[in-house]
């Protein structure tokens, strides 16, 4: 049984080369190929599910692995959240996303590494969207990938997809939000070592 609906809204805006689509029917490794632009699309709302991200929502660029460094955790699934897919895959060298998405609910957490999407796969992915076991996927700091969070709404990317997926699983926190949910967030912001 699924512990979560499919999400039909969410997403303001998008800048950039990134475009919002529907849930593709698949998101595997040269399978849904661009040579210009990026795609975000909703997955599921309302996940209860614990899991384990990334990042949390620290405003501040993000390209470089150290910038990650002690920045992970784990979430219960209280307070229930919603998740968006960011996807660029290439057809051929080079293809250089960079946009901005902003959501109509505050970030939550952040998956960017191949481990963390791989394991939310399951509990957030899209149901009738196949995900790739292709490695390399999430961000590679390493050539050139950068993320940003603007603000509690808002994310940028600077992608380098070359040869591999570029992934991000966006997740976002229903509102109104209770303060007793928002404890957790606000001692995190703190713990961001490099701004802009």
């Amino acid at each position: 049984m699924l512990a979560s609906e499919p999400v039909s809204a969410g997403i303001l805006e998008t800048t950039g080369n990134i475009d919002v689509v529907a849930p593709p029917a698949t998101v595997a490794y040269q399978q849904n190929e661009s040579a210009e632009r990026g795609i975000v699309f909703p997955e599921r709302v309302a996940i209860t599910e614990g899991f384990k991200f990334d990042l949390g929502p620290v405003i501040g660029v993000y390209d470089e692995a150290s910038d990650l460094a002690g920045l992970d955790s784990f979430t219960s699934g209280d307070p229930p959240v919603n998740s968006y897919f960011f996807h660029a895959d290439t057809t051929f060298g080079v293809v250089a996303v960079n946009g901005t998405i902003r959501f109509d609910e505050p970030i939550f957490a952040i998956a960017l590494s191949e481990v963390r999407l791989s394991q939310t796969d399951g509990l957030a992915g899209a149901p009738a969207t196949t995900y790739s076991p292709f490695t390399p996927r999430g961000l590679e700091f390493d050539f050139g990938d950068q993320i940003e969070i603007i603000d509690a709404y808002t994310i940028g990317l600077a992608i380098a997809s070359s040869n591999g997926l570029d992934q991000v699983r966006i997740f976002t926190l229903p509102e109104p939000v209770s303060a007793t949910a928002l404890a957790p967030l606000v001692c995190v912001v703190g713990r961001r070592r490099r701004a802009g």
